[in-house]
């Protein structure tokens, strides 16, 4: 499991409000969640956000100057991070799902929500490590093991056992 403070988010909103008050939220509800950085231009966070490495969350608003956030995720297509939206427009979540956001939430964003979000992250996360896991263990298909019978011993190959 996940914990002390072993997720770490990027806030990006063009209110300053909108950052501090989901920080506070995360402070909150989300221990295992560090903040450590808030953006309000999303045109500057690009060349920032080169020097921000190992980031899990990125929590972004849809409707800023500049770049909305849709048009930011286009920029980023090989990004190796989360991405939660956070929005007052309901009618966004579609294009969300095809951006590949892994959540939407409407402002002001409410404390069991938030946790939901931060629990599929936490999922995702141990999914990953799990299929990584199962991509560094050797296939048995060419394996032999060894069977004792009461008075012989014979090599079978692991794909001739059903």
């Amino acid at each position: 499991m996940i914990n002390n403070k072993q997720l770490k988010a990027i806030l990006l909103d063009d209110e300053v409000d909108n950052n501090e008050a989901l920080r506070i939220k995360l402070d909150m509800v989300c221990k295992e969640v560090e903040v450590v950085a808030t953006f309000t231009n999303s045109v500057t966070f690009i060349p920032e956000l080169e020097k921000l490495t190992d980031i899990d969350i990125l929590f972004l608003d849809v409707e800023m100057p500049g770049l909305n956030g849709f048009q930011l995720l286009d920029l980023l297509p090989d990004r190796n991070f989360e991405v939660i939206m956070v929005t007052a427009y309901a009618e966004y979540a579609m294009q969300a799902i095809k951006a590949e956001a892994l959540d939407y939430l409407l402002k002001p964003v409410g404390y069991d929500e938030l946790r939901k979000a931060i629990n599929k992250v936490i999922q995702r996360k141990e999914r990953l490590a799990r299929l990584s896991l199962q991509k560094q263990i050797p296939s048995v298909g060419s394996q032999k093991i060894l069977l004792h019978s009461a008075t012989e011993a014979h090599y079978i190959h692991v794909d001739d056992i059903i």
